[in-house]
């Protein structure tokens, strides 16, 4: 009985240890990291996923609407090389260019995602509770209720 509970609690604590793994954010790996280019702005994140997902899972799309390059970060570096093994279809399906990053780009690249991490987790962010937290749904509500009223319906004379 006392083993029964002393290994119930070692499994709860190794949960806990591996949760804590995983809020460390992307671990380092090399080779799992994409630059894609192209000569006019890249179409959305769900349109670049979508077509890499095709060929291997995707794990980040870092682009911003309107750019023309970003960078796209794989599971593993085998699912970046079958990407990098049929860039020459994907080039010509979409005019993208895809370029492996290694050496210090590499390493720059890694540096961003960390730091890009610690200032999203580090925004203070306001956090409302209770009553004050339903008035401002409520309040929400009747702003959206008051616009939608005040729209008027205009139909055309032919």
């Amino acid at each position: 009985m006392l083993l029964q509970k002393h290994l119930e609690k070692s499994e709860k604590e190794s949960e806990k240890e591996s949760e804590k793994v995983n809020n460390q954010g992307p671990q380092y790996a090399s080779g799992v990291i994409l630059k894609i280019t192209d000569s006019k702005p890249l179409p959305a994140r769900k349109v670049i996923k979508d077509a890499l997902s095709k060929v291997s899972p995707v794990a980040y799309i870092d682009t911003l609407d309107g750019d023309s390059e970003g960078h796209i970060r794989f599971h593993t570096p085998e699912g970046a090389k079958a990407v990098s093994d049929v860039r020459a279809e994907l080039q010509t399906e979409h005019s993208w260019a895809l370029e492996t990053l290694s050496g210090d780009h590499e390493q720059r690249y890694w540096q961003k995602i960390l730091v890009d991490r610690q200032v999203k987790l580090n925004r203070p962010r306001e956090k409302k509770r209770g009553t004050e937290k339903l008035i401002s749904k409520a309040e929400k509500i009747i702003l959206a209720r008051a616009k939608e009223a005040t729209k008027h319906i205009r139909f055309q004379e032919d």
